[in-house]
């Protein structure tokens, strides 16, 4: 895993991940959010991370290790209270789509996530994202309940990470 230093490049992967999410029949990232202003704030906060294969920028994600206030308004329950990582935003480019690249990318940002000594995460996605959905439990994380965030229902996932 490596930061992202270029925010153009970063968030070009969003809109990638914007028009696969239409592709699919929903919308879960509009034009208003994520924007180039919110990857260049994860970039700028060391919170916006790319993968890499073979040289080519494959898949960006953000790892944040602050609280996010609105997962304290969790419509059910998180399976652990304390200190966690924040996964967001992840975008795999078209060119590596199918191939296996998120899993990849969970595993090194858990391998982070240690490495700090965090060994618990929560993220979130749409109720129509099924296969961010699929690809949460197919890496191990437990559905939580549901949460508004940033104007909309959202689903909640966590992990506890083993060594």
């Amino acid at each position: 895993m490596q930061k992202g230093t270029s925010y153009d490049t970063c968030y070009g992967l969003i809109e990638e991940g914007r028009a696969y999410q239409k592709a699919q029949g929903f919308t879960q990232w509009t034009e208003k959010y994520p924007d180039k202003t919110a990857i260049k704030k994860d970039i700028e906060a060391g919170n916006g991370y790319v993968f890499k294969l073979d040289g080519d920028i494959a898949a960006y994600m953000c790892i944040s290790f602050e609280k996010e206030p609105a997962y304290d308004f969790l419509s059910g329950s998180w399976h652990r209270d304390k200190n966690y990582a924040v996964f967001n935003r992840l975008s795999v480019s078209d060119r590596f789509r199918g191939q296996g690249i998120s899993n990849k990318v969970f595993e090194l940002s858990e391998h982070l996530c240690i490495s700090r000594g965090i060994n618990y995460v929560r993220t979130n996605t749409a109720p129509e994202n099924k296969l961010m959905q699929h690809i949460f439990e197919k890496n191990g994380y437990s559905f939580c309940g549901e949460l508004d965030f940033r104007g909309g229902k959202k689903i909640a996932y966590d992990k506890v990470i083993t060594a």
